[in-house]
């Protein structure tokens, strides 16, 4: 769940108390718009964006801040009003790629390809469930 803070609380379905707290950096510390986990083999990848155009992207296998922060730079005080997140998967190669689709206030709909963030960690790391990932920043 994102906040109008900034934060973001992971949940399991069965508990109503967050398994864990993500605190953003401070320039992040700002309505939170949507959070997107990603599809494909790496599971404690998501990202988070922002209504005045900041997008983070986490990896809880790594750390528990943000390993990116882009700026999509809005101009004219226009705002992000809604993100969607999708895979586009190509049959002939049998390989995928997460796209972005973000719209403004303005009107204007921009289309964005997510880069393959942490695809440099062996498998055993890159499998790791996202219950193992948040366990493991729990007992720290």
């Amino acid at each position: 769940a994102g906040f109008s803070n900034g934060y973001i609380s992971l949940y399991e379905i069965s508990n109503i108390q967050p398994l864990l707290i993500l605190e953003p950096a401070e320039q992040a510390k700002q309505s939170l718009l949507r959070v997107f986990l990603r599809q494909g083999s790496n599971p404690t990848l998501f990202y988070a964006i922002h209504s005045y155009g900041l997008l983070l992207a986490w990896d809880l296998a790594k750390s528990k801040k943000p390993e990116s922060m882009d700026d999509l730079n809005l101009k004219d005080g226009s705002e992000v009003t809604t993100a969607e997140l999708w895979q586009y998967v190509a049959i002939s190669s049998n390989s995928y790629t997460n796209l972005l689709a973000i719209g403004f206030s303005n009107g204007e709909v921009h289309l964005h390809e997510l880069s393959k963030l942490s695809t440099d960690r062996d498998s055993r790391k890159r499998n790791k469930s996202l219950s193992n990932a948040i366990k493991v920043f729990m007992d720290i």
